[in-house]
């Protein structure tokens, strides 16, 4: 998920007026942020950032301090919704880690990029108009209230294009063979934009390797499953 996070950020806006935007967009992206200064740090490790542990642990963890500042157990409560909601809008596009030695999950929308391209699109002018209806009629009206929603697509938009220029169309157009147990192996069809149903199955139930013996194909497929 790219701009949806974004997208959440404002529906929480709507709901929960005293929660400044400048906090609630970056708790959004919260996992993204943990994961990319890991990487700066030389520790690529998704379990740390984007597992369901991790998350559950981080959203506590930022839902108390804003308690702790604000005395507002509400907000802080739909603080910890707004990070949580990462693991489940990723879920959707990518694939996400469970827990440490856990299965990796996702729908893989990324593989189709049109498809995400209008789910998040929708999602973005959806949460929009509920952002809008909630601010005061003068404010509505302005038309500078437009750059939000034109914004986040224009990035979506971009954001695409470069995946589908990039990892994620060599992800789709290989044959990327994943072994976990000698039994199981998950197969991405070499057709564009289409994934072997059977393969995936298997992929989910047996979950990725832990081990020495991680293939390089997974390592390609777990970088470009990205938020």
């Amino acid at each position: 998920m790219y701009a949806g996070h974004a997208a959440l950020a404002l529906l929480a806006k709507a709901k929960r007026p005293r929660i400044p935007l400048a906090l609630l967009v970056p708790i959004a992206y919260a996992p993204d942020w943990i994961e990319w200064v890991a990487d700066a740090l030389g520790h690529h490790n998704r379990e740390i950032s984007h597992s369901l542990v991790s998350v559950a642990v981080g959203a506590s963890v930022a839902a108390l301090a804003y308690w702790l500042a604000t005395r507002r157990w509400a907000d802080a409560a739909t603080l910890w919704l707004v990070y949580a909601s990462h693991w489940p809008a990723d879920y959707i596009t990518g694939l996400k880690p469970t827990w440490p030695g856990g299965p990796m999950v996702g729908l893989l929308l990324y593989t189709r990029p049109v498809l995400d391209a209008w789910l998040e699109c929708a999602l973005v002018v959806v949460c929009w108009l509920a952002y809008r209806q909630s601010l005061a009629e003068p404010l509505r009206r302005r038309a500078m209230l437009l750059l939000i929603p034109l914004g986040l697509i224009a990035m979506q938009l971009v954001f695409e294009a470069t995946q589908e220029s990039g990892g994620l169309s060599r992800l789709n157009t290989m044959n990327t063979v994943i072994p976990s147990r000698p039994t199981a192996v998950a197969v991405l069809n070499p057709r564009p934009s289409t994934l072997d149903p059977v393969g995936f199955a298997a992929c989910v139930l047996q979950g990725s390797p832990s081990d020495s013996t991680k293939s390089e194909s997974w390592r390609m497929m777990e970088a470009h499953a990205v938020s």
